[in-house]
Order: C-alpha cells, then structure tokens, then sequence
C-alpha cells in the first residue's frame, strides 16, 4: 500500500463484519481506510479496543464513538394504527381530499375506505401528491391524474415500469438505475444515471443501484438509492450533480455487505451513519424521513444528522438491524416490520407496511 500523509487519511470505526480480524482495506480509488472490524462472539475482541491511532493522535475509544455517533434532538414521536385489512399496502398519500393507498393492484383504496374505488388500467405501482394537492398514479404502463371527475392519462411515453415518482412544476421518476424528469403529453428525459452501479457525479456520469424512493425539498431532488444503501441528492437543474449525503459512500476493493449497511445514527458519509436497503421517502418540515426498511425503523436526516425516530436504533458495537414486530408505542419503543413508504403532511408521517398489513402513523409530537 502506498503512503499518504496521515492528514489525508481516513479512518473509519466500524464494527458489524463478522470476522475477529483487524485489517486494512485499500479503497477502490486512492485513500487507505483503516476498519477495526469486530466480531459477534460473547467478547467481542473489537469492543475491548481502548485507542485509535489517527496520524499521532490517540483517540480513546469512547471518544471516538461520541464522535462518530453524535445525535441530535429532535421531536418525539407516537406511532398509532390507522388501516389493518386484507390489502397489503405498499404506498399510502395525502391529499386535501383524503388519504389514498396501493396494493399493487388496479385498484385505488381510500382510507376509510370508498364505496367506489377507482380503477386503472394496469396494476398501480407509485402514488404521489403535487404541493397544490394534485393526485398522480403512475401504474406498469403510464402515468394518470386521478380528478374529481376522473382519470387522466398525461401521455408520458417512457413512463412504463418506473419504481418511485414526485411531483413538482414537473414530474420526477426512477426507473431502472436512472433519473427522469416528465411533463404532460412529451417524452420522459433522462437527467442523472447511467448503469447500475455507485457514482456521484454530474448527469450520466451518476450511477445508482435500485433506487426505490423520492421526494422533493426546496431546492433538491432527494434519491433513497435502495440497492447502495444510500441516500443521494441531485440539483432540480442543469447540470443535475448528484452527492452522496447519507451510509457509506466508500466503495470498497473485495467489499463485503456489511462494509456498506448497518443501523447506525450520525453525522458523515464514510460509515459514520449507516442504512439497510431503505426504500420510501418523504421531506417536510427541512427534513428528510426514510423507511429503513432492511432496519425495520423509521429514520429522520436533518442538517446532515441521522438519527431513529421510531422503531430500535443500532446499538454500539454492531449495530444490528431493529427487531422485526408490531407494536404501537412511544418513540424507540415501536417495533416495525419492513416498512416500505412513507409520505408526510405537517405533522404526522404515513408509513405503509405490507409485512403486518397495516398502514400507520407516527405523530411528531
């Protein structure tokens, strides 16, 4: 391995590979990452670390687990039940006219729910709300506002098969490993994305793996990218630069998959904070809400802060993911069972959970 002067060094304290070993992995580009990895037996030979050498500075180990797990406050927050039914609901939304759910099937559901359903021409497979309140669907072949006085088809060719969808002063969709931006009756344009893969970049020089989740702030395009374990940002304009801003962004040589995922709450993007597959996403309140669902929790980032607001938050030093259940409580009382989306109005999250057939909210108190 070739030497570098230690202040463009970087190490990294983590402890979830299951292997009694301390090594030393070289990052795929060009910066040496030093991993105390630890293993799962009773002792756990990595927790009875006591210092870490940075350059010539000795770290004390719980020094440098505050550093890397400080949290920051927030609200509380109480999950209650609002659906438990047959369906399995996989995305759940808003609206000034009520709340709307999926199954996946062709069916629209209202929560209660409606005498007369709606029906689509394809299975459903995103559901999304405008900020002015404007319901779209966007099923196996194409996108459609859903209006009072019925069904819209916009005539977006390249909408087919997309996994998550926003809506804007334009539409965005994932399909594939790539982004798209759409309006009414033209064709889908690609913005970010090119193949599978992980890459921040500008455009197609971005790569993303499966990204399961978007939502919209202020100025950002926010990417749950579900198969990396990641969530990305992009620019709303040209030329759409695509940063990482939470889990591990190093991509490691021989990397192994407890290199990228875990449960862990913080600050940084070198394994300082860690997600497991998360899918569903939604932004209000200058905040960004996450269904980790790999971690069975429900995650909120904030200035750069990860941290739980409901279900198990990782525990030191491995953070494992949260156990899978259904309970209804308090904050990190709650347990969950793979949540799959989430959406938000000022005050309340609703999360969509087809593992216990329910659809629940959490009130941010």
């Amino acid at each position: 391995m070739s030497t570098r002067d230690a202040s463009t060094i970087i190490y990294r304290n983590d402890y979830r590979t299951r292997y009694i070993n301390y090594v030393v992995k070289q990052n795929a580009k060009d910066q040496p990452f030093l991993n105390i990895l630890g293993g799962s037996g009773a002792a756990n030979e990595a927790s009875e670390v006591t210092k870490l050498t940075i350059g010539s500075t000795l770290v004390p180990n719980d020094e440098m687990d505050f550093l890397l797990n400080r949290n920051q406050e927030g609200p509380t927050t109480t999950s209650s039940t609002l659906f438990t039914g047959t369906q399995m609901p996989l995305q759940t939304v808003v609206t000034p006219s009520g709340v709307f759910m999926t199954d996946g099937s062709t069916t629209l559901y209202t929560i209660p729910p409606s005498l007369t359903p709606v029906i689509f021409p394809d299975p459903i497979v995103s559901l999304v709300v405008s900020p002015s309140g404007n319901l779209y669907v966007a099923t196996e072949t194409g996108i459609y506002q859903n209006t009072p006085s019925g069904v819209v088809n916009l005539n977006i060719s390249g909408a087919s098969n997309i996994s998550a969808m926003v809506a804007g002063d334009k539409l965005y969709f994932a399909k594939g490993s790539q982004i798209y931006s759409a309006v009414g009756n033209s064709p889908a344009t690609v913005v970010a994305g090119s193949s599978s893969g992980f890459a921040d970049g500008i455009g197609a020089s971005a790569q993303f793996n499966s990204p399961m989740g978007l939502a919209l702030g202020s100025d950002l395009l926010w990417i749950s990218d579900t198969g990396n374990s990641l969530i990305r940002t992009m620019t709303l304009s040209p030329p759409y630069i695509v940063s990482t801003v939470a889990g591990n962004c190093v991509q490691y040589i021989d990397a192994s998959i407890t290199d990228n995922v875990g449960n862990k709450d913080g600050s940084g993007i070198h394994g300082e904070t860690l997600l497991y597959n998360p899918q569903g996403i939604a932004f209000a309140n200058s905040t960004l809400y996450i269904a980790d669902t790999g971690n069975n929790n429900i995650r909120a980032l904030k200035d750069g802060t990860l941290r739980t607001i409901s279900g198990r938050a990782g525990v030191p030093p491995i953070y494992e993911q949260s156990p899978a259940g259904y309970l209804d409580s308090p904050s990190g009382d709650s347990l969950w069972d793979a949540p799959v989306s989430i959406s938000a109005d000022a005050s309340s999250l609703y999360v969509s959970e087809p593992l216990n057939n329910a659809v629940r909210v959490i009130t941010l108190v």
